[in-house]
Parts: structure tokens; C-alpha cells; sequence
């Protein structure tokens, strides 16, 4: 008997739509590529996307080695419509199913201003602050029911992401995302409070972030991933965007500090009308 297989699913934009056009016009065909864990290599693997039950993309191989499947005009996925594909690989006797959407996410620069784009469309994310804890479980949810419950309130309410903040969830949380199309900012947990940490302690908080992107950088719903929003045992210069890890530019972070503290200091803030007298 083969032991059970594992589908490992990433998605590859191997281009971004520009900004002033549709994304599917300017990205004709996106590819999933496909890796199967906890199997021997060489053993016979087939790979197939649907949309609902019409086959639209397949490839096969031997495992050992990553498949790639391409679709052509994908249905891309975003919070207003948070569609996905249904996934199936078998090798040799074994089948496992999945799911995947297609999109891309970025920051890109429009008339000067640095923006998040969604498919090469600029999107506010508005979201909360979750810290998930539960009446009945504290930080974990009794049922799938209940791992859901907030986030299809966050839809009710009219958000279009969630920041996740100070926990990682497991995967069906991620799931949950996914498929009710809410764009999740991901912290990471914080270290000992009050305590600045050791070389060894931040070497081993980078690694863990990487680790934390790693396994829940797979899906749709994961936008970005960041620092806690709290300064406890903070370590500061983490913002990632689609799961890159990047060090921001500390002289443009001061120097837009600085030009803030400025504009809001003055009587008039910058942009803003005058102050009009009160009458009583």
C-alpha cells in the first residue's frame, strides 16, 4: 500500500497585469504548478483543474518532479468574486482533491503614489483586527462552524480583508478566507514582552516568519505578511507583499514619518480646509 500523497499547491503569475487594463486581457494564460509529498519518486501522477464539473486544464508526469498546469483566460479571484477552481491528483492509486484561485497582488506605483493592486486594480483593504479568540475554545475553535463564524461576519459587515493579529490559524481558517474572498494580513506573534531580544532570538524569529509564510502562503486570501502592530520584543523592518520578505527603505520610511509630523503639525494641515469659527 503507497502512503497517502500530499498535494503541495503554489501558484506562479508569470506575468502582472498592468493597471490600465483588464487582467485577463493582459495575462492570457496563468500556470498552478502541482508537487506531490510524502510519496517515492517515479511513481505515475496525473493533475487536473476544473470549473465545476467542465476539465479545464491537466498534466501528468512522475512524482520527483513538479507538474504545471496552464490555464488560459483564468477567472481570477478577488474578494467581490472569490472564485475557485476545484483541483484533482492521483498517483497511482491515491487521490487527493484541492481547490485554487488565481490572482495576483502588488504594490505598484500610480500617478506617484505606491498603491496595492489586486489583479492590476488598486484595492483598499479594509479590514479588522482578529485575534481569534473564542467564548468555547479560547484560541481554538470547538467546530468548522464556528472557525468560520467571524469571517462570514467580516463579509456581512462589508470588510474585504482581515488582519490576523498575534496568532497564526491553521490552514481551514486560511480555507475559510479563500473561499468566502476575504484578503488576510498576517502577523507575526510576538517575542517575550519588554525584552530586547538576543542575536539568536531574532535569527530564530526570521526563521520562524519564513516558516509561517511557507506553510500559509499558499492561498488565495494571503495578501501580506507582517510584524506585530504591538512594539513587544518588537523587531522592526518586516513587510512582505505575496509572500517576498523585503527590509523597506529606512530613510524613505523616516523621511514620510517626518513629512507627516510636519503636514499634521501645522495649524492648517496639508490638504485640509481651513478652520471655520464655531458659533453657539
Amino acid at each position: 500500500m503507497q502512503p497517502p500523497v500530499h498535494a503541495n499547491v503554489g501558484m506562479e503569475v508569470p506575468c502582472v497585469p498592468d493597471a490600465s487594463e483588464t487582467a485577463s486581457r493582459q495575462c492570457s494564460a496563468r500556470s498552478l504548478t502541482v508537487e506531490a509529498r510524502g510519496v517515492r519518486d517515479g511513481v505515475p501522477i496525473t493533475a487536473t483543474a476544473y470549473d465545476g464539473r467542465r476539465k479545464v486544464a491537466t498534466a501528468s508526469g512522475r512524482t520527483g518532479r513538479p507538474l504545471t498546469l496552464t490555464l488560459h483566460d483564468p477567472h481570477l479571484w478577488s474578494p467581490d468574486d472569490p472564485f475557485l477552481y476545484r483541483l484533482e491528483v492521483k498517483a497511482g492509486a491515491d487521490r487527493v482533491g484541492s481547490q485554487f484561485g488565481m490572482r495576483s497582488i502588488a504594490v505598484k506605483e500610480i500617478d506617484g503614489v505606491p498603491r496595492t493592486v489586486l489583479n492590476g486594480t488598486p484595492v483598499f483593504m479594509m479590514a479588522t483586527v482578529d485575534q481569534g479568540f473564542r467564548p468555547d475554545g479560547l484560541h481554538t475553535a470547538p467546530t468548522d462552524e464556528a472557525l468560520a463564524y467571524d469571517l462570514k461576519a467580516h463579509k456581512r459587515l462589508g470588510f474585504n480583508s482581515v488582519r490576523k493579529h498575534i496568532k497564526v490559524e491553521p490552514d481551514r481558517w486560511f480555507y475559510w478566507a479563500d473561499r468566502l474572498g476575504l484578503l488576510v494580513w498576517q502577523d507575526m506573534p510576538a517575542m517575550t514582552a519588554g525584552v530586547n531580544p538576543s542575536a539568536a532570538s531574532r535569527a530564530r524569529y526570521e526563521r520562524e516568519m519564513k516558516e509561517m509564510i511557507d506553510e500559509h502562503g499558499k492561498g488565495s486570501s494571503g495578501a501580506v505578511y507582517t510584524q506585530i502592530a504591538d512594539v513587544e520584543g518588537e523587531l522592526n523592518g518586516f513587510l512582505t507583499y505575496d509572500r517576498a520578505v523585503l527590509k523597506p527603505d529606512t530613510a524613505k520610511l523616516r523621511a514620510a514619518h517626518e513629512a507627516l509630523i510636519r503636514a499634521a503639525s501645522r495649524v492648517t494641515p496639508t490638504g485640509c480646509p481651513a478652520a471655520q469659527p464655531v458659533l453657539n
